[in-house]
């Protein structure tokens, strides 16, 4: 047998490390060492010492330095303390990114910035949590009363059981989530479960090698024209993996061990194999759809989230997710609905439309959601954070005209009688609607035809939402704020805001409040992670960073809450000034009005594959005279309306025929600040209505896409965007994924 060179030797053993260490990560069951052997060890005592030394370091010498912030929340004064961190990594390797004092610093700031959070929802928690710092670091004071930085007298651990750790040694999964076997090699990773062709430059030239799977097997096609295989893993698709290696056209090593063509030999974890031209390659576990685990990090126990953007603010879910009270077994999991590689696929498509624009997009958001049980099937994400780690489809946004049909179903479930308004159609500056007193046009607003067919001569409810009608929708909710015959004035008082038709239909069909002092109260939204439970049934306590901020459909401004100028709520009736929504609720309202069911977007896991899912209760929608003209302009939109074109793209993908569209646009420039709120939204919901026309939605898929941009174009309108993406990049996304989410099986949809 050939002997290996040294380098060799050193690559074969640290891959043959790898592969064992990939049988435990991720397993979910670790016990807890006891570290007490280990803090009599010299190392230790001396880590223990540097970080003294680092800390009594000041002046121009320091490179820990304590800083008191002050800020105030609701009013309220908060001070609390930060690390800074002035000493450079090539002086202190351990405060480069993954060591230890880079991690403790990151812990210590986190924990006082959560507190700080924490007190907006309960008043307390500021002070009660002060004794839990999760780090090894502690605030202390010098002689002359400036702020100084110690540590805990054992820096191993904690000094008290921080509730923001737990015993939990499961994992948090996607709904993808599956375990089998793989190749793993400094070149690439192979999973037999998604198997994948793979190129490497060797001397120059581009060199091939494609996997695939059989029921049982796995082939690799590696360097051969023919398309023979170079190897076969017998029975890698099994539940016990892999067993015997098959050697192909070309001869293979096995272990150092030769394996003639047509010969074969058994396999097990951490067998290394000589497979060109990735060669050597080791067979390891593979886990697919894995979203955190318990791993060991710096000489402790951590939660790690373990995927990139769009799914990476949800590590912290898996972080603090237990009830003392009611602690699940150890190693119990959290499933989502979420799809891992299918939110990864949609997010690639986002990012190439993305890439293609002519002007900037700051960022861009994406949510899927399965009707009629709500599970959020996907999400996408692209661009920049206001916030790191914070993701964008946290956020509120102003959701432009694509919240028109959420405020008219709102209006007329209250005052059906309102389903007959019609207006007189023109375009130009409207500063004055209905029977309302005029406002001065410096603060009027635009509103034009939109359609390309020239449009009717009055425009009713249908021609409104297939048009986008602005003054229609200023109409519609200023009829809505006031009795029938009613008189409205200059400035509307809260009082007529808070009792009228807009906010109780925003109210019941949404669960949302018009009220700022309401929403304020409220704070952020936990409703996508109502009853998510771990798989042995007990609940999960989920932390404050994977809340969205609470919707925030406010007919009053924060600076002004006893009323509010007309021409604000004309703004507010297109879905700008205080209409602010999350994605989520977005997503949610608009699966509502299109199926007439309490539908509620959720993370939550509680489909069986090939099961219909249960549908939640009707709205009652369906009783009213206005909902099948409010469901065929929703129709219109994406045949002849603001949307047109849109369903002709999606039926040619293979897409079902029933498609309701809302397009939303906000082009608002600040010209006195130079900046200004440039956004195209699209609201969907495509699937079955049980072959009746302008019917609601008994399955399918239901979804929001939001495009923000820094700037708008240097001359002209900001183009239809979204439109663009959702013939493109969506359509492909949603006819090869179609199947696959199961939303309209054979059966049909469940009720109940």
């Amino acid at each position: 047998m050939k002997r290996l060179d040294a380098v060799s030797w050193i690559v074969l053993g640290t891959l043959g490390l790898a592969a064992a260490g990939l049988l435990w990560v991720g397993v979910g069951v670790v016990k807890r060492s006891d570290p007490a052997a280990g803090r009599g060890d010299f190392g230790y005592q001396r880590m223990l010492a540097s970080v003294d030394e680092l800390m009594a370091l000041t002046g121009e010498a320091a490179v820990l330095e304590l800083q008191v912030v002050d800020t105030v929340l609701r009013g309220r004064r908060l001070r609390y303390d930060t690390l800074v961190v002035s000493g450079h990594p090539a002086d202190v390797p351990s405060l480069g990114r993954g060591g230890f004092l880079y991690d403790e610093v990151r812990r210590y700031n986190a924990f006082q910035r959560e507190r700080a959070a924490l007190s907006l929802v309960d008043y307390d928690a500021f002070e009660r949590l002060r004794p839990y710092n999760p780090s090894i670091f502690r605030p202390t004071r010098r002689g002359d009363g400036s702020p100084a930085v110690t540590r805990t007298a054992a820096a191993w651990n904690r000094r008290v059981q921080s509730p923001f750790d737990d015993e939990w040694f499961g994992v948090m999964r996607a709904s993808d989530a599956a375990a089998g076997w793989g190749l793993y090699s400094p070149y690439a990773t192979i999973s037999f479960l998604s198997p994948r062709a793979v190129t490497r430059k060797v001397e120059g030239r581009l060199q091939a090698c494609e996997f695939e799977s059989g029921e049982q097997d796995a082939f690799a096609y590696c360097l051969s024209e023919a398309r023979r295989p170079q190897a076969v893993f017998r029975d890698a698709l099994t539940e016990r993996g892999a067993s015997r290696l098959l050697a192909g056209w070309n001869p293979l090593r096995l272990d150092g061990e030769r394996i003639a063509p047509g010969d074969s030999a058994a396999v097990a974890p951490g067998s290394v194999l000589r497979l060109a031209p990735l060669e050597p390659v080791v067979l390891g576990e593979h886990r697919e759809g894995m979203l955190s685990s318990r791993q060991w990090v710096n000489g402790r126990m951590r939660r790690r989230g373990l995927v990139d953007p769009p799914l990476d603010w949800l590590a912290p879910l898996g972080r603090r997710p237990i009830d003392p009270a009611d602690p699940p077994s150890p190693d119990a999991d959290v499933a989502l609905s979420v799809d891992l590689e299918r939110s990864r696929d949609l997010t690639d498509e986002l990012r190439t439309f993305a890439d293609r624009l002519p002007i900037e997009l700051e960022f861009g958001t994406v949510v899927l959601t399965r009707v009629p049980d709500g599970a959020i099937l996907a999400v996408a994400e692209v661009g920049s954070r206001s916030e790191p780690g914070r993701s964008r489809l946290l956020e509120r946004v102003a959701p432009g005209s694509a919240v028109k049909p959420l405020l008219a179903a709102a209006v007329l479930s209250e005052r059906p009688d309102l389903a007959s308004l019609s207006i007189p159609a023109r375009s130009g500056v409207v500063t004055r609607v209905l029977n309302a007193p005029p406002i001065p046009s410096r603060n009027g607003f635009t509103s034009t035809l939109n359609c390309g067919d020239g449009g009717p001569a009055r425009v009713d409810l249908r021609d409104f939402l297939r048009c986008s009608n602005n003054e229609y929708a200023a109409s519609l909710l200023i009829a809505g704020l006031t009795e029938p015959h009613g008189r409205i004035e200059r400035t509307v008082e809260r009082s007529i805001l808070l009792r009228s038709a807009v906010t109780e239909g925003i109210s019941t069909l949404y669960g949302l409040s018009t009220d700022p002092v309401i929403a304020d109260s409220l704070g952020r939204s936990g409703s996508i992670w109502a009853d998510l439970r771990f798989t042995d049934g007990k609940p999960v306590r989920v932390p404050f960073e994977v809340l969205p901020d609470g919707s925030r459909p406010a007919l009053l401004s924060s600076g002004s809450r006893e009323a509010t100028d007309l021409s604000l709520l004309y703004r507010y009736a297109y879905g700008a000034w205080e209409n602010r929504w999350n994605l989520f609720d977005l997503t949610t309202a608009f699966a509502r009005v299109t199926t007439d069911r309490r539908i509620q977007a959720t993370f939550v896991s509680g489909g069986v594959p090939g099961v219909p899912p249960r549908a939640p209760p009707d709205l009652g929608l369906s009783g009213h005279e206005w909902y099948g003209p409010f469901l065929r302009g929703l129709s219109d939109v994406g045949r002849s309306g603001t949307g047109r074109g849109l369903s002709t793209s999606w039926s040619r993908a293979g897409l079902p025929g029933t498609v309701y569209v809302k397009t939303g646009t906000l082009a608002e420039s600040d010209a006195r600040r130079g900046e200004g709120l440039f956004i195209k939204a699209l609201l969907f919901g495509v699937g079955e209505s049980g072959g009746r026309s302008s019917a609601p939605l008994e399955c399918g898929v239901v979804g929001a896409v939001y495009l923000n941009f820094a700037e708008g174009p240097a001359s002209g309108s900001l183009p239809s965007y979204q439109l663009d993406f959702a013939e493109t990049g969506l359509a492909r996304f949603l006819s090869r994924n179609w199947e696959r989410f199961d939303v309209c099986p054979e059966d049909g949809p469940g009720t109940g």
